[in-house]
């Protein structure tokens, strides 16, 4: 008999008289569960954290661009105001220039209050 067979001889011997460790089919199915229920849980939470981001950039999207809208609609305003003030002014001046005086009449409940704007005298023109 050689040395190394002697050796294992030895280690069969051992291991023969090692108890015998068996996994219920219960244990097996409660490891199977508990990893199917893991990943489970995995697959639930990286779905909800998915789903979380694609709302907050949703929401962000969503808050920029009323923002954008928001501040085009004050800047069309503006000029708007701008020009219709413009145009009123001019229209004063040029009627000041060419019509001479320009009176307006307001009726309150007090009475009638008349507003001249003009230099005073006849037209310019």
């Amino acid at each position: 008999m050689w040395v190394g067979d002697a050796h294992m001889v030895a280690i069969s011997k051992a291991a023969a008289a090692m108890p015998v460790v068996r996994i219920a089919p219960l244990t097996v199915g409660m490891i199977v569960a508990t990893a199917v229920v893991a990943g489970g849980v995995f697959v639930v939470v990286t779905a909800v954290v998915i789903v979380l981001v694609v709302v907050v950039v949703v929401v962000v999207v969503v808050t920029v661009a009323v923002v954008v809208l928001a501040v085009a609609i004050a800047i069309v305003v503006a000029v708007l105001l701008v020009a219709v003030v413009t145009v009123a002014v001019l229209v004063v001046l040029v009627g000041i220039v060419t019509e001479g005086p320009i009176a307006w009449e307001l009726e309150t409940e007090a009475g009638t209050v008349s507003v001249v704007v003009a230099v005073s005298g006849a037209p310019l023109l």
